[in-house]
């Protein structure tokens, strides 16, 4: 069961033609010279998708992975391995090469996603090595004023979803801060699962064309191992912690 409040009316998008991954400058898909797929806000809610994971799964030459049944999801493109396709959030980079997976799809929430650009093949001259497999770029809605998103989910042996995505703006600022919450009792001893992922990013007034932003995250992720059910394992579970905060600046060029 899922529960869905949100405080604005939001009218269907428009068709997304443009992309800003592929050469970091606006560009007609028809026209960029990689190969591009864009999952739109509409798409995804037309899906039914819960994570970023779920929202790849159809885009051709990307496979998803999960690690048990609530574990970290992870994206391969074209056959590379996860740690080789790189993951943005607004063009920021949240991929760790320390990471099972590269980064974990599972957990952000897709509902203050406006789109997903994803670029398959290596586009390692603009974003280095860890892009050989392509880039996924999740660009989340920008504020025009105050919105909030709740979304609660109950399914068996505990499984829980919850999570809340709240955004504002004035004219000193523009806000959005997201969170996620999922957990899972477990079907068999040893098997719980628990996550916690909380953003916050604040962008603050052009100043001579400069545009700048702040932001943080905080991340922790525990997966209990049951082992084999003949001998379930009573303690044996991996983690995952990562803490990231960063400031931004950037001008639009063409712009002027």
């Amino acid at each position: 069961m899922h529960l869905w409040a949100q405080d604005t009316a939001q009218p269907d998008e428009p068709e997304i033609t443009v992309v800003v991954t592929a050469e970091r400058t606006p560009q007609p898909v028809s026209e960029s010279i990689s190969s591009a797929t864009v999952v739109t806000a509409k798409q995804i809610r037309d899906q039914g998708a819960q994570t970023v994971g779920d929202a790849l799964r159809l885009v051709p030459g990307v496979t998803i992975r999960q690690y048990g049944q609530m574990g970290a999801a992870g994206v391969r493109s074209r056959g590379t391995d996860a740690k080789q396709t790189l993951v943005l959030v607004d063009g920021q980079r949240i991929s760790s090469p320390a990471f099972i997976t590269g980064t974990d799809l599972s957990k952000f929430p897709v509902s203050n996603i406006d789109r997903i650009e994803v670029i398959r093949g290596p586009v390692s001259s603009l974003y280095g090595s860890e892009a050989i497999g392509g880039v996924i770029n999740i660009i989340t809605k920008q504020s025009t004023g105050r919105s909030g998103d709740v979304v609660l989910g109950f399914g068996g042996h505990g499984q829980m979803e919850r999570s809340l995505a709240l955004n504002g703006a004035n004219d000193r600022m523009s806000w959005q801060f997201t969170s996620a919450l999922p957990t899972y009792f477990g079907a068999q001893p040893n098997s719980d699962y628990s996550a916690t992922n909380m953003s916050g990013r604040i962008t603050l007034p052009s100043v001579k064309g400069w545009q700048t932003s702040l932001r943080a995250e905080g991340y922790h992720d525990t997966l209990e191992l049951p082992g084999p059910v003949s001998s379930p394992s009573p303690n044996d579970h991996q983690w995952w912690d990562r803490t990231t905060a960063e400031v931004g600046a950037g001008r639009d060029i063409l712009g002027g």
